[in-house]
């Protein structure tokens, strides 16, 4: 089990504890149906899903797990916003197939930037140059994903 999952179980438990401690058995019903209730989950569209797997700022491929080779830091992320963004199956940590994704929508007043796999920075436009198989995201995933600002397009800077 990763440390990704392993800290989020204990954040559930930490939560399932606490609802207990203050409001009974039924605080800790109400604390699991807010917790495995996926309308009611603020969870990024980009960490949601069946399969999430692991890129990093700078790489082509994605992982099944957090330390394949040299990797230093990955991202957990949803395998179909992995494929949506353009990153490959790992050929050594054997991920799952990658799958078609559709494009999602944004809600209205969402800043977004542009990305593309390989690059370490985020662009204001999807023509910056050096910017190739430009896609559009949210600054908070970009952010996430280690993305730092295009020193050229003057894109957003982090809230």
């Amino acid at each position: 089990m990763s440390h990704h999952i392993k800290a989020a179980s204990r954040a559930l438990c930490l939560l399932a504890a606490l609802a207990l401690c203050l409001m009974g058995s039924a605080g800790l019903s109400a604390a699991r149906a807010a917790v495995f209730t996926p309308e009611s989950t603020s969870e990024p569209f980009y960490l949601s899903g069946s399969e999430l797997i692991y890129v990093t700022a700078t790489g082509k491929c994605y992982h099944s797990i957090d330390d394949c080779g040299t990797t230093k830091t990955a991202f957990l992320i949803s395998l179909a916003e992995a494929c949506r963004l353009g990153y490959a199956p790992c050929s050594k940590c054997d991920p799952p197939a990658p799958v078609t994704a559709g494009e999602p929508t944004f809600p209205p007043n969402t800043v977004i930037v542009y990305l593309s796999v390989g690059n370490a920075s985020y662009h204001r436009t999807p023509d910056c140059s050096g910017l190739t198989n430009a896609v559009a995201v949210p600054l908070e995933e970009a952010l996430y994903l280690g993305k730092k600002p295009c020193n050229k397009c003057d894109p957003p800077a982090p809230p």
